[in-house]
């Protein structure tokens, strides 16, 4: 990455077998480089912030592509130039341990420690502390490149593909439909939208199911505590019985779930299959507020040959 990098780290992540370590580095605004002559170092928790002026190397994830023609085949295609070098300039180094004793983290669970600490440097010190995210590596202890984990690729075949003659119309009513609603209304319905695209791209985890629903909730709950609107609108698409809407398609269920993260502080990772719901369930509300032809979206997922969604939502 640099010379000198691993005096950046703590010796008991050394003494304690750190042979690799996750750095998710980010431009340092408004600090002069004449005040990073030595970098900065501090610690929150399992994190090591280092405040530093320099040039970078780094493998830069965007001059990989991966080509998928079928189910089966995935083609990764490498650019030339990979390894790339960050200009000279201000950064922050946002570290943790990646690998010891031969076992790696979870990704998942070193993202939710990086963040945490950005979070809270952000909170202290103000935006510019980490002030645009630059790239994400995994770095030997001694400072050389090594393994990259990359962001999540999703496979485009596990989609359906768009049909662009049926749907447009379909877009086209929508959004003539949002804009003869109450002004209240529209923005609610158009903040809900901005929810669901922040979720389609979280891949996973909890932030995915808060995101979610709070699209969902946003759109179809006036109360945030009372989830019978979406039941009753589910009743009303379906024409069934309220018992059978309440059994069937489990939203008490995951309005529990939401709970438990935002109140308990319980990380749950739920199956795609549960976002893959909810993103249906959202769909119909969406339809159905806007007085558009259900598509019956979430009823097709729960009859998903071997989906058995309570089971699913057992944590």
């Amino acid at each position: 990455m640099f010379e000198g990098f691993a005096r950046l780290l703590p010796d008991a992540w050394l003494a304690g077998g750190v042979t690799s370590v996750w750095v998710s580095v980010f431009r340092l605004r408004r600090i002069s480089s004449a005040h990073l002559v030595i970098p900065h170092v501090f610690d929150i928790r399992d994190v090591r912030i280092a405040l530093m002026n320099g040039s970078l190397e780094y493998v830069d994830l965007s001059k990989v592509a991966i080509d998928i023609s079928d189910a089966s085949t995935w083609i990764l295609r490498p650019s030339d130039q990979v390894v790339s070098r960050t200009e000279e300039a201000t950064y922050s180094l946002f570290i943790t341990p990646f690998e010891a004793g031969g076992k790696e983290r979870h990704s998942g669970e070193i993202q939710r420690t990086v963040s945490m600490a950005v979070g809270l440097s952000v909170v202290v010190f103000g935006r510019n502390i980490a002030f645009q995210w630059m790239f994400d590596n995994t770095v030997t202890s001694a400072g050389r490149l090594s393994s990259v984990v990359s962001h999540v690729f999703e496979n485009p075949i596990y989609f359906p593909i768009p049909d662009i003659v049926r749907n447009q119309d379909i877009v086209s009513s929508i959004a003539t439909t949002l804009e003869k609603q109450p002004e209240a209304a529209r923005n609610r319905i158009s903040l809900s939208l901005q929810w669901f695209k922040e979720a389609t791209y979280e891949k996973g985890g909890p932030n995915a199911l808060l995101k979610y629903w709070i699209a969902l909730e946003t759109l179809a709950m006036p109360d945030t505590r009372d989830i019978r609107p979406i039941e009753d609108a589910l009743r009303e698409i379906y024409g069934m019985p309220h018992g059978e809407v309440r059994s069937r398609f489990a939203v008490g269920k995951l309005f529990g779930l939401r709970s438990r993260i935002v109140h308990n502080g319980e990380l749950i990772y739920p199956h795609e299959s549960v976002s893959a719901y909810i993103e249906a369930l959202y769909i119909d509300m969406l339809l159905s507020q806007l007085r558009q032809v259900p598509q019956k979206r979430a009823l097709a997922v729960l009859e998903t040959p071997g989906l058995d969604l309570r089971s699913l939502l057992r944590f």
